[in-house]
């Protein structure tokens, strides 16, 4: 399959372009530069989601993964680039025949007062009305090598007192490898209707109990 994965150079994106690529798909990746880790089959293409007239198009892509992302509170931010860009990008890649993949996260569409939530939501929306095969997968809490949230948590781990944010609530964190098992597992068998994918890990965690994992597999006592 030939691949536009939009968003190659964030955290999911880098790991999907890796899983992508040893499962021998073709992936045209894009960044803002046009460069990034050098892969075989893999074309770096420089695409400004705020600019997307100027980008060129390859030939014969038969789907489009929108891996892009900002982690931010800025409301404005969130809605120009999660919103307004992606939806254009997703129509953009319908209008050329093209199946969609719209990375999203738990708790889109449910939200409405996270601008985070709300702004995926809404792109995602957009991709599940374009008359074109479209998925849209919203993972838990994406833990792995080079994410922001496994960083965040890895700094507190080693702490002799950690502040929680809530001592009770539940996550069920998901690897970022299990979710590019998810997504190749989707392209070996695409569901023959459009659908949002609800992708959670094995075990609902507090923070406590996840920061305590963290705290063992580093060798502090939990």
């Amino acid at each position: 399959m030939r691949i536009l994965l939009v968003g190659a150079s964030g955290f999911i994106g880098g790991h999907l372009l890796h899983a992508l690529t040893l499962a021998g798909h073709a992936v045209c990746a894009t960044s803002r530069s046009g460069q990034g880790a050098a892969l075989p089959g893999v074309e770096w293409l420089r695409l400004d989601l705020r600019d997307l007239d100027a980008f060129e198009w390859p030939e014969a892509l038969d789907l489009l993964i929108n891996a892009t992302g900002l982690l931010s509170t800025d409301a404005d931010a969130l809605r120009a680039l999660q919103d307004q860009a992606s939806c254009a990008l997703l129509r953009a890649a319908a209008a050329r025949g093209m199946r969609l993949l719209q990375l999203s996260a738990l708790g889109a569409g449910e939200q409405e007062d996270v601008p985070f939530l709300a702004s995926k939501a809404v792109a995602d929306r957009c991709a599940l009305q374009l008359g074109v095969p479209a998925l849209v997968l919203r993972p838990s809490l994406v833990l792995g090598e080079g994410g922001a949230s496994s960083a965040w948590l890895q700094r507190l781990s080693p702490w002799p007192l950690i502040p929680l944010l809530d001592t009770g609530a539940r996550l069920q964190p998901l690897h970022v490898d299990d979710l590019c098992a998810a997504v190749l597992a989707l392209l070996r068998q695409w569901p023959a209707e459009n659908a949002v994918v609800p992708l959670v890990g094995p075990q609902a965690l507090t923070q406590g109990e996840l920061i305590d994992r963290l705290r063992v597999a580093q060798g502090w006592p939990a």
